[in-house]
């Protein structure tokens, strides 16, 4: 699969792209650098919109990303500088023909936020893992969010830029739920590799001004769903007390809690086939 491939690093986050080009180093793939806005940018442009300035730089970065991406015939591959994606992960894009679905725009990973889909999305997840084996699964019908990693189809640009125009107009919307609730709606053909072929470094998790607790925890599921890795270590699940102090959990939570538990079981849907036998 051959691809445009473009990141999308600030000028002044040196440190993300020195980490982002390194992992680039033997890989078939060139990228090239896009500088984001920033936001003095879009206070000296005086950019409108309900959206913080922040939010209106990385809506910005990624439109503007995405509108500048038909210049050759092909699938463009948009990246933020806290991707982390392995040399064994390129390669699999690189030799991956897509199956003949009609697809706009393919995620290397998302977000979930339904806790009732990561639980079945993590028993598929240990499945495929240990087949080695990488689906394309529909987001339709699925609660998620995120424009870290993504692949949009070179037929789809003028569309999603079109769309995005016609419904966010005033940058009132976060891009990356704006896309989701396109998805939605049917609007966008929208689909992720499961298990993830990308996630996040640690720069995602170490910037303070970005990572809040609710994404933290949202990072370990993605960081949880890597293809090839398990990036989640002991320590960093012990940071969610910390946001989440154990202390404040009421009996009936904690009950739900070791209910959970017993989901997560890999003998669960061996003894539950044999209570419904």
């Amino acid at each position: 699969m051959d691809l445009n491939c473009k990141y999308i690093n600030l000028k002044s986050a040196n440190d993300r792209r020195k980490k982002f080009e390194q992992q680039l180093i033997g890989n078939p793939f060139v990228f090239e650098r896009i500088e984001a806005f920033d936001t003095n940018e879009i206070k000296m442009l005086g950019i409108k919109g309900k959206l913080h300035d922040r939010g209106k730089a990385i809506f910005l970065s990624h439109s503007e990303t995405i509108k500048n991406s038909c210049e050759n015939n092909l699938d463009v591959w948009i990246t933020e500088d806290d991707t982390l994606i392995s040399k064994k992960c390129f390669q699999i894009i690189k030799n991956l023909t897509i199956p003949k679905i009609n697809w706009d725009i393919l995620f290397t990973d998302v977000c979930f936020g339904d806790p009732s889909e990561i639980l079945k999305l993590y028993h598929l997840n240990k499945v495929l893992k240990k087949k080695d084996k990488i689906n394309i699964i529909s987001l339709k019908d699925r609660f998620f969010s995120s424009l870290n990693s993504y692949i949009i189809n070179r037929a789809s640009i003028n569309k999603i830029m079109k769309l995005i125009r016609q419904n966010n107009v005033s940058l009132n919307e976060n891009l990356d739920i704006l896309i989701a609730r396109l998805v939605k709606s049917g609007k966008i053909k929208g689909f992720t590799f499961f298990p993830f072929l990308s996630s996040v470094n640690d720069c995602a998790d170490n910037d303070g001004t970005h990572c809040s607790s609710i994404q933290y925890l949202v990072n370990l599921v993605r960081k949880l769903f890597y293809f090839e890795d398990n990036l989640v270590n002991s320590k960093q699940v012990n940071i969610l007390e910390t946001y989440f102090p154990s202390k404040d959990i009421d009996q009936n939570s904690e009950y739900m809690f070791k209910i959970q538990k017993a989901f997560l079981h890999p003998n669960m849907f061996s003894r539950l086939h044999n209570y419904n036998s």
